[in-house]
């Protein structure tokens, strides 16, 4: 179970009815139902439409611009893809309600449903993000959705050498130097390696998990992709890290997807994989939020492992 499941709300049910009630005249508390708190507190109201709310680090100009981002994402790529994604039909960026709303996609996320399912019902739904993938990444979406591209290879190297920089002051105080060690070997063969910056950027997901693919239940079918706030231009292996789904999982998945080979791709992956606790830990330290920093900890533990 992902830290995000299990993270109370930091906006009350009560205050997410009584912003709603505007557009809902006859809302009842009943039919706001919280469902999970990552970057978005999100809410399930009369069982037809999905709300999200910033968490409360971002009740202000980030989440605002989370919120534009996303939007021109949703609008801009819904004319390009076969998949179906999130139409927001209710946008508020008052910085006292902001929020983003759109009729939610019938179904379940795969995190919920991919322990019960069977091998060639896993295969099927990776062949599945293999294609969802390939249409994502095309070069033919890039010219659509950014065609004064603004991605700079250099800036993108400088972001994880200062990131790594700030690890070493901010999350190094609490880590063992066997820690420390493994978070350094990490980042010194990403950084060394000239071949992990030659890549050609894409739209790429930069959330693309199995909590965020909905499936059909019944027929194991991919129903859908939600939460876009953090879609960018980027390296495409962000999105491909399903190494927890196995090997036969990821080697049905790169069948199918078509631009970029596995081998091209595995050192790059396997750093934006290995570093996931690091996110949590950073925050989680920054923001006082005890809870985080234990699951960070938890998760460097399983990557090093």
């Amino acid at each position: 179970m992902s830290y995000e499941e299990t993270y109370p709300p930091d906006i009350e049910i009560e205050r997410v009815h009584e912003i709603l009630k505007p557009i809902f005249s006859n809302l009842k508390l009943s039919e706001v139902l919280f469902l999970y708190h990552g970057s978005y507190n999100v809410y399930k109201v009369k069982d037809k439409y999905i709300f999200r709310f910033p968490d409360k680090h971002f009740r202000n100009l980030k989440g605002k611009e989370m919120i534009s981002n996303e939007i021109y994402v949703l609008n801009s790529l819904m004319e390009h893809v076969n998949f179906k994604i999130p139409d927001p039909i209710f946008v508020s960026t008052k910085m006292e309600e902001l929020y983003i709303g759109y009729e939610r996609i019938e179904g379940i996320s795969l995190s919920q449903c991919i322990t019960d399912m069977t091998k060639n019902q896993k295969l099927s739904v990776a062949a599945q993000i293999g294609k969802i993938l390939s249409e994502l990444h095309s070069e033919s979406i890039v010219s659509k959705l950014f065609p004064k591209s603004t991605f700079s290879m250099e800036s993108f190297k400088l972001h994880w050498y200062n990131w790594s920089e700030k690890i070493k002051e901010v999350v190094f105080p609490i880590l063992s130097e066997t820690q420390k060690n493994w978070i350094k070997n990490l980042f010194q063969r990403y950084l060394r390696n000239g071949a992990n910056f030659n890549f050609k950027p894409c739209i790429t997901h930069c959330d693309f998990d199995t909590s965020n693919i909905i499936i059909n239940p019944f027929n194991f079918q991919i129903q859908g992709i939600i939460d876009f706030e953090e879609t960018k231009l980027y390296d495409p292996s962000i999105d491909l890290l399903f190494y927890a789904q196995g090997k036969k999982f990821m080697n049905q998945l790169f069948k199918n997807y078509e631009d970029n080979e596995y081998e091209d791709l595995k050192e790059r992956m396997q750093f934006f994989y290995n570093k996931m606790g690091l996110n949590y830990l950073v925050f989680g330290i920054e923001n006082n939020i005890n809870d985080m920093i234990k699951f960070g900890i938890s998760l460097l533990i399983k990557r090093m492992e």
